[in-house]
């Protein structure tokens, strides 16, 4: 059986599927957000989000390493930190922030499912992807979701550049540099992301 025919991820036309998936998925993500800023938890934090806020605001007023050893891994709050830093500690920012990353992840799966599949599996994951209800509210939460997926989608895409053998010599090298690096951050955003790492060195 021959396996069914891969688009060119280079493509026009892939690339305005990708696109407009990845825009269905910002218009949801952008609406929830709308109908989220009614609620009282919009900028009144419990629980986790309560606890990377405080640790943002720390880091936005210049505390950025603490007196104490980390609790949890640092990168969102670091990110959360960064982004009150420039646009103030509202809760507005960091979600809108987060719902284009949310949509990028959306055409990042895109560009995975050209890479070992068919147009149309590209686009069925790309849409499911982007209609998803629970990235859609996740990716609208002070919660480290939005981040680590993303990174993980991102490292993944390198890693199947790097395998394909689209560039050769140094070029190959460095995809794959590249890939272990925005591993090492998922790593900092969920540290138990290294245990994925043996089965993508051997892959």
């Amino acid at each position: 059986m021959t396996s069914p025919p891969q688009a060119r991820p280079g493509s026009g036309r892939a690339w305005a599927a990708g696109l407009a998936c990845a825009g269905v998925g910002l218009v949801l993500r952008l609406s929830h957000l709308a109908a989220l800023r009614a609620l009282p938890t919009f900028d009144g934090y419990i629980m986790d989000e309560a606890y990377h806020d405080t640790w943002a605001r720390a880091i936005a007023s210049g505390d950025w390493l603490g007196t104490e050893v980390f609790f949890r891994a640092p990168l969102y709050p670091y990110f959360l930190g960064a982004v009150y830093a420039v646009a103030g500690t509202g809760g507005l920012a960091p979600r809108l922030i987060q719902c284009l990353l949310g949509s990028l992840s959306v055409l990042l799966v895109h560009r995975i499912g050209l890479r070992i599949g068919s147009r149309g599996s590209a686009a069925a994951a790309a849409l499911l992807t982007a209609l998803c209800g629970p990235l859609i509210h996740f990716d609208n939460e002070l919660l480290i979701t939005v981040l680590e997926g993303h990174l993980l989608l991102a490292a993944l895409l390198l890693l199947l550049k790097g395998v394909q053998k689209e560039a050769g010599g140094a070029g190959r090298a460095r995809i794959f540099l590249a890939a272990g690096a925005v591993l090492g951050l998922a790593a900092i955003a969920r540290p138990n992301m290294l245990a994925a790492a043996p089965a993508a060195l051997a892959a």
